[in-house]
């Protein structure tokens, strides 16, 4: 590496999960960065502009998932990828390709190849910046043009989300979203570890991906296929959640999709309490009220 050009620097979360030895050992050339907390991971990743954030993938579950957010708010480290580590290669995702979403779940034994992505990893960083900055700019003509809207033009604009008033843009509903996402495709099964809790092989899994209506819930990213965690118990599907995802249109977004499923629902009363559509099933319940309202979202 030319000595005119610094070493991409790798943010290293919560290093007592991760052997720092082995770090060093994997990723030669590089400006590792150890910090122990989430805490820290923010202040470190707006001063030193990482290429990458590197934690563990346990640690994604709960102060893993607020970093995730946070980092989505600050405009420095919006862009920046975050790598999960794994000891199971069953959760291991493939090589990440252009345009798709920047969190990665890698093996420990492959930890190596990151030094092969963190290439692609800028050059994606550096298309979104562009890509935020054209954004910014039509955001502003926009709220120009705002001004000139009448009463009942704005009424409608701002009912459907649409910030008229550029500065009262609240980053944070869009970071939390990012962040959600994020950790719903972290947290999915491929087809293949899908097939193995079903008892089926993976071409099973993507044809009840693809039947019509489907029996199985994914997200599809090139020729592969995500299959979000929430439709699985411990033991195979949640009871009858496959006749509820054929009552779900394939336009709904799949982070409302899944906190339609964890979010108590008022129409779904159990004992006098009100139960989210995973609990109703889990329970044993009739499906039948759960699938009528996923016609509704």
């Amino acid at each position: 590496m030319s000595p005119l050009i610094p070493p991409p620097n790798v943010l290293v979360v919560d290093p007592g999960k991760v052997d720092q030895k082995q770090l060093r050992k994997a990723l030669p050339g590089m400006d590792l960065t150890f910090v122990p907390d989430a805490e820290r991971a923010i202040a470190a990743a707006t001063s030193r502009e990482p290429a990458v954030v590197l934690m563990d993938y346990d640690l994604q579950t709960t102060d893993g998932f607020r970093l995730l957010m946070q980092l989505k708010v600050h405009p420095e480290t919006m862009d920046v990828p975050v790598v999960l580590l794994t000891a199971d290669p069953q959760r291991a995702q493939r090589p990440p390709s252009e345009g798709q979403p920047t969190t990665l779940v890698l093996a420990r034994e492959d930890l190596g190849l990151l030094k092969e992505y963190v290439p692609q990893f800028e050059h994606e960083k550096t298309m979104m910046k562009a890509f935020r900055e054209a954004y910014s700019r039509v955001l502003w003509g926009a709220g120009r043009a705002a001004n000139e809207l009448t009463r009942d033009e704005r009424t409608v604009l701002e009912s459907a989300g649409f910030p008229v008033d550029t500065k009262v843009v609240d980053p944070s509903p869009v970071a939390a979203r990012a962040a959600r996402y994020q950790h719903i495709l972290s947290t999915s099964l491929t087809t293949q570890r899908a097939g193995k809790k079903l008892g089926v092989n993976a071409s099973r899994v993507r044809q009840r991906l693809l039947a019509m209506p489907p029996e199985l819930y994914g997200i599809r990213r090139g020729n592969e296929w995500l299959l979000p965690a929430f439709q699985f118990g411990t033991k195979g599907l949640v009871p009858n959640i496959q006749r509820v995802i054929a009552r779900l249109s394939p336009d709904i977004d799949p982070v409302a999709v899944d906190g339609w499923f964890r979010r108590a629902n008022i129409d779904l009363v159990h004992d006098g309490q009100s139960l989210s559509p995973l609990e109703w099933l889990s329970q044993g319940l009739q499906f039948e009220p759960v699938a009528n309202l996923a016609e509704d979202i």
